[in-house]
C-alpha cells in the first residue's frame, strides 16, 4: 500500500511536466484533432487525420499536418486562414483521439494491453495508463523498441515465445528490435526520472515479476523467497528457515540460460568451511536440499 501510495505520489507530482509538454507531440495519421477557430463556428470542429497525412477543411481543403505538432499546427492555419479569410485569426488546436501511435504495456501491470500514445508519453504515465503494477510486480522493466521487427506480428506470442528462449532476460538486439533495462526500483523509489524513458510508437514495455529464489527438499521452509543481489547460498538457506536434521551437505541448483537448463551441485561443507568459498544464486534459481541417507 505505502510503494502504491509512494507511486502515486511521484506520478502525480511529475505528470505536469509531461502534459506541459504535450505540445512536442508529432501529429500522425489516424489522429482526430479538435481545432477552434475563435470566432467561427463553421470552422470549430473535429477533423480527423486521414491516411495521407492531411485534414480537410471548409474554404483552404487539404492541410498537411502530419509529423507536426499542435502549435505548428495552430501557426500553419493562422498563415493560411489569414491570408485570404480572416483577419487576425486565433486558432487553438488539441489532439483530441491519439490513433497514430500505439504501445504495448504488458507483464506484471493490472491493465496489460495495447495502448495509443498520448502526447510525451514516458514510462511512468505508460504505467499508470496500465493501472499500475499488479501485485506480485517487480520493479525489473524491460523496454523492447523495434516496432519494424515485430511489425504485423502478434505482440503477446513474439513476446511468449522469446520468453521462452531466455532472450529477453537480457539488452541488445533481438530480430532488429533493441532490448533495453530500466531500473524500476530508481525511478519509483529515489525518482530518478533519467529511467522514466521517452516512448515511442511500437515500443513495448514490460513489468517482470518479483525476482525469486525457489527452494525445494530438506529446508524448514520450503517456497520461494525474494531475490536480492549478492544473495549467497548460505543467506538463501538462512532466508529459507535453515536446513533439517536429514539435509545433505549437497545441494543442487537448477538454472535456466538462454531458455536450457542447468544443473549445478554445490558442496556446502566446502563453502562453511572456506570463509572465502561462497556461491551466488541467480533469479530463477531452483535449489533443491537433498535428504541424507548416513
Amino acid at each position: 500500500m505505502a510503494k502504491t501510495l509512494k507511486f502515486l505520489i511521484f506520478f502525480m507530482a511529475w505528470a505536469g511536466l509531461v502534459f506541459a509538454s504535450e505540445g512536442a507531440y508529432l501529429i500522425g495519421a489516424g489522429d482526430v484533432l479538435l481545432i477552434k477557430v475563435y470566432g467561427d463556428s463553421q470552422l470549430s470542429k473535429e477533423y480527423e487525420v486521414g491516411n495521407d497525412g492531411a485534414i480537410r477543411m471548409p474554404w483552404i481543403r487539404e492541410v498537411m499536418v502530419t509529423g507536426k505538432t499542435a502549435r505548428q499546427v495552430e501557426a500553419q492555419l493562422e498563415q493560411i486562414l489569414g491570408k485570404d479569410y480572416l483577419v487576425n485569426p486565433q486558432i487553438a488546436v488539441t489532439v483530441k483521439e491519439y490513433q497514430s501511435k500505439k504501445i504495448y504495456i504488458l507483464g506484471a501491470v493490472k491493465n496489460p494491453g495495447q495502448y495509443s500514445l498520448r502526447g510525451s508519453t514516458r514510462i511512468l504515465e505508460a504505467l499508470a495508463m496500465a493501472g499500475g503494477i499488479a501485485p506480485g510486480g517487480g520493479q525489473d522493466f524491460k523496454l523492447i523498441r523495434g516496432g519494424d521487427a515485430i511489425s504485423g506480428k502478434d505482440v503477446g506470442q513474439w513476446m511468449s515465445e522469446k520468453s521462452s528462449k531466455g532472450t529477453l532476460t537480457t539488452t541488445g538486439d533481438i530480430d532488429g528490435a533493441k532490448v533495453m533495462a530500466v531500473d524500476g526500483h530508481k525511478l519509483l523509489e529515489k525518482g530518478d526520472l533519467s529511467q522514466n524513458v521517452l516512448l515511442r510508437g511500437g515500443d513495448i514495455l514490460f513489468v517482470n515479476k518479483t525476482a525469486s529464489v525457489y527452494f525445494d527438499g530438506e529446508v524448514k521452509k520450503p517456497g520461494s523467497i525474494p531475490f536480492e543481489e549478492g544473495l549467497t547460498m548460505m543467506r538463501a538457506i538462512s532466508l529459507a528457515g535453515g536446513l533439517t536434521q536429514n539435509a545433505s551437505k549437497k545441494v543442487i541448483i537448477t538454472r535456466t540460460l538462454e531458455g536450457k537448463n542447468q544443473r549445478i551441485v554445490v558442496s556446502l561443507k566446502k563453502i562453511s568451511d572456506d570463509p572465502n568459498e561462497n556461491f551466488f544464486l541467480a533469479p530463477g534459481d531452483v535449489v533443491t536440499v537433498k535428504r541424507s541417507f548416513f
